[in-house]
């Protein structure tokens, strides 16, 4: 779960989060992703801070509950949609330099999938 939202983090704003050894001794170390990225809906921010806790009984219980607290911030109108298309610039920009990184989470993400079902 913590490499599911480390790798989120590192998409989101460019930057590697602060190692957890680091976070422990000061928590200051890791800024918010809309700190870095004020296009990330703070639904996402929750998700992906909630990934990163340091202690993992305060992380989410499963990938399918980390997805729903991601899917959560999914626009609902279709007017919804397309505004948030035109901020996603933000995103695609940082999917296009990363890709690699997202085709890692993905990779991980159907893992964690194929393994909690298994």
């Amino acid at each position: 779960m913590y490499s599911l939202g480390a790798t989120l983090y590192h998409l989101l704003t460019g930057q590697p989060p602060a190692s957890a050894q680091d976070r422990f001794l000061d928590p200051q170390v890791l800024p918010l992703p809309r700190e870095l990225n004020p296009a990330v809906s703070p639904e996402v921010e929750q998700a992906v801070m909630a990934a990163l806790a340091l202690h993992p009984n305060d992380r989410p219980p499963s990938v399918d509950a980390w997805a729903k607290m991601l899917g959560s911030a999914a626009p609902t109108s279709p007017v919804a949609a397309a505004e948030s298309r035109a901020i996603d610039s933000g995103w695609g920009q940082a999917l296009r330099e990363n890709w690699w990184l997202a085709l890692i989470a993905l990779a991980a993400v159907a893992a964690a999938v194929i393994l909690t079902f298994r």
